[in-house]
């Protein structure tokens, strides 16, 4: 059930399953690896050329490198050596000062659907999407959904109403955000400014 081997009778298939527990009668000395019987174990041992390395702290095995167990070993020490240099930053492996960095550089390649706010990993943006939606408000013409606060939304609405009430002072123009008035005033004093010189 567990890996679809097939065996002749019930006692095969029964020593085998206990090699599918987590604690195997028999473990190889430099691989780790599990038998169910001793000589099957003592035989495996003769030819195994690899070592696998073990905390001797927390007594997990950590890999067959020496590097794994060095990289392991900065947990218990609380050593940092990778430094992130523009912020303070420490991390105990260079992978993850790698992915740090990005936050630095804006590559952020996952952006949420609702906010468009940037992301590192795609299991961040799904996240953070799922509260997004929640806070979000939901335009029931073109479904679409606004972040930040209700106002958002009712300048959105004015899209489809074709309601116009923030006007220009100047040249009785009119908007359906506030937000848009001061770019709009910008580009009549540059106007201004052109015709005068």
């Amino acid at each position: 059930t567990e890996c679809l081997k097939q065996f002749t009778s019930k006692q095969s298939l029964k020593e085998h399953m206990k090699l599918h527990t987590d604690s195997p009668l028999f473990r190889c000395s430099k691989c780790h690896r599990g038998f169910v019987q001793k000589d099957e174990q003592k035989l495996h041992e003769e030819k195994c050329n690899r070592n696998v390395y073990e905390c001797y702290i927390c007594g997990k095995f950590v890999g067959s490198h020496k590097k794994n167990l060095e990289q392991h070993m900065r947990v218990h020490t609380g050593n940092r050596p990778f430094h992130c240099q523009h912020c303070s930053k420490q991390f105990t492996q260079k992978s993850h000062l790698n992915v740090h960095m990005k936050s630095h550089t804006k590559k952020l390649p996952f952006k949420c659907s609702i906010c468009h706010h940037g992301f590192m990993k795609q299991t961040q943006c799904k996240a953070h999407e799922r509260s997004c939606r929640r806070r979000c408000y939901h335009c029931y013409i073109c479904k679409k959904f606004f972040g930040g606060d209700k106002s958002t939304l009712e300048n959105h609405l004015r899209t489809h109403s074709g309601d116009k009430p923030f006007k220009c002072k100047l040249c009785r123009i009119g908007f359906a955000a506030k937000s848009n008035l001061p770019a709009h005033m910008k580009t009549l004093i540059h106007k201004q400014n052109e015709l005068l010189t």
